[in-house]
């Protein structure tokens, strides 16, 4: 489960940056930091509809006695 947890975190962050660099491209911001601060978490799962992906599994560990 913490792999799986680790792989969902790299993924929402993934997520987040090409959001954000498609942002930046659409209104001509150069600067990374300023795309940080421009389109904030907030913005990006609020006003822009990205989905929130969860962190953690939704199941349990595999085990062959349950």
């Amino acid at each position: 489960m913490r792999t799986c947890s680790r792989t969902l975190t790299r993924l929402r962050g993934h997520l987040e940056e090409r959001m954000r660099t498609q942002l930046r491209k659409r209104h001509k911001i150069r600067d990374r930091k300023m795309g940080f601060a421009r389109f904030t978490d907030r913005d990006l799962y609020g006003k822009y509809g990205l989905y929130k992906v969860p962190t953690t599994a939704g199941w349990t560990k595999a085990h062959a006695s349950r």
